[in-house]
């Protein structure tokens, strides 16, 4: 769960069910694009407490103009999306962050997860930073679904690793 986030059902040895993503501009949900999406919305919808405003006005940059340019001017919108996460992280104490975060999990599993036919009855493991760093609100948003967690990894690379050395297969 990260920038580009997808999703599938694999039974050990193959995929037998699988949502694909539709990128950044649609979906890419719980990831830190969707994140800072929301966060910059919220900002604009006068939707944030008073006290985060404030403190954002006036120690980050959200110029309409600027973050406009560099979502429809710019190349690589999506990585600019995901730098506003960092500003959730930075303020992560306070409960308005938390609840943008879990709201952004809790698309992630509606749109993403949610919709496997045996989602309730396997763990549900992740693969990324956002969902490593982030953990235990994850396992919140996913005890409150009804959903077991299952795995959670910074990085697609141990587990890659584990994989092919579990299949005999010498890793690259």
């Amino acid at each position: 769960m990260g920038t580009g986030s997808n999703s599938c059902y694999y039974d050990g040895k193959a995929v037998k069910e699988n949502i694909p993503s539709v990128g950044y501009f649609f979906g890419d949900y719980g990831s830190a694009g969707h994140i800072g999406k929301t966060l910059i919305q919220a900002y604009f919808d006068d939707k944030l407490p008073g006290d985060l405003k404030k403190e954002f006005a006036s120690t980050h940059d959200f110029d309409r103009e600027y973050i406009l340019d560099n979502v429809y001017q710019k190349p690589m919108p999506n990585r600019f999306l995901a730098s506003y996460s960092k500003i959730v992280s930075d303020f992560i104490s306070h409960p308005y962050m938390v609840s943008l975060i879990k709201k952004c999990f809790t698309d992630f599993l509606l749109y993403q997860v949610e919709k496997y036919s045996r989602h309730t009855q396997l763990p549900i493991n992740f693969v990324g930073s956002v969902a490593y760093y982030n953990k235990d609100l994850l396992f919140e948003v996913l005890a409150e679904r009804g959903l077991t967690p299952g795995i959670v990894l910074q990085s697609p690379m141990s587990g890659l690793l584990k994989f092919h050395a579990d299949a005999g297969e010498r890793p690259i």
